[in-house]
């Protein structure tokens, strides 16, 4: 999964125009530093080396392209791309479960310790 926070709000902006498009989306560097939260640093020329980042992790393969003088990116997910929201739906799934199970087994815990001292009598 995506480590730094930045390829994580740059893949969510990738997926939200790809994905209903058949996988495939055309975005300037505007249009994606437009949607961008204010408190995510990222500068345009921070964008390529991420995307390439991207790429190699295998969610999309991207291409370059000027369109009348203006530069355009052109983003084709991979399978690990088109399944990008059901993974970060399961991993955040999975991390509910593990903090709901270890504080039901720290209770647990509790109550033992509380039994176990009132056999005993202490």
């Amino acid at each position: 999964m995506l480590r730094d926070k930045r390829e994580r709000v740059l893949m969510d902006v990738i997926y939200a125009s790809a994905s209903s498009k058949s996988g495939q989306c055309i975005l300037s560097p505007v249009e994606i530093l437009q949607r961008i939260p204010l408190d995510i640093a990222i500068h345009e020329e921070d964008l390529e080396p991420l995307f390439y980042n991207l790429s190699l992790e295998g969610y999309f393969d991207f291409e370059k392209a000027d369109f009348k003088g203006d530069p355009m990116f052109l983003f084709t997910l991979k399978e690990k791309g088109l399944s990008y929201e059901r993974d970060k739906k399961n991993k955040r799934r999975s991390l509910i479960i593990k903090i709901v199970s270890t504080v039901a087994f720290a209770l647990l815990a509790a109550l033992v310790r509380y039994i176990v001292g009132l056999i005993i009598g202490k």
